[in-house]
């Protein structure tokens, strides 16, 4: 990367390099699922790493720039097949509970209760169940395409109305 750094200045060019990201999700930063080295990331004047739940329009574009404010953009693929910005992404603050299983939604894919209290350790199904019909009502996650399955809800429809302030107690 430092290589290609250097050859950018030299040539006064920009070089944009397409990456993969590790399979192991990290909830606290976002930027350390990009797979290798530190230095990839260190060399790099831009990152843009894009988050699409499985079988998406929308996603979450992480913006981290030398030059610019790190943001967070919700996106959106059109028939165009072109990405258009839909807004700028303000997290929802969830409870730790409600927020392990939108990350495991956002990670996997639709899943039903039994699904997701196998990927959370000490979780039952009905209680996983019971959130998610809270978090349904909240507009976090929606029901996925058969019967007894979710998913994380379209990010545009997140609002920050809906604090999860209490403990859910999986």
């Amino acid at each position: 990367m430092g290589d290609l750094r250097g050859i950018a200045f030299e040539f006064k060019a920009l070089i944009i390099c397409t990456h993969h990201t590790r399979k192991l999700r990290d909830e606290q930063d976002v930027y350390n699922e990009i797979s290798g080295s530190v230095a990839t990331m260190a060399a790099a004047d831009t990152i843009l790493l894009l988050k699409r739940p499985q079988n998406s329009v929308e996603a979450l574009l992480h913006c981290l720039s030398r030059e610019y404010e790190e943001s967070i953009l919700t996106i959106k693929f059109d028939t165009r097949c072109r990405w258009d910005i839909v807004g700028v992404h303000e997290p929802k603050f969830l409870s730790p509970e409600r927020q392990s299983i939108l990350d495991i939604l956002l990670c996997f894919g639709e899943l039903s209760p039994k699904q997701i209290s196998e990927k959370i350790p000490r979780s039952k199904a009905k209680n996983i169940s019971n959130l998610l019909n809270l978090m349904y009502k909240d507009g976090v996650v929606i029901t996925g395409s058969k019967t007894g399955l979710w998913m994380a809800a379209t990010t545009s429809s997140m609002d920050d109305s809906s604090i999860a302030e209490e403990e859910d107690g999986i």
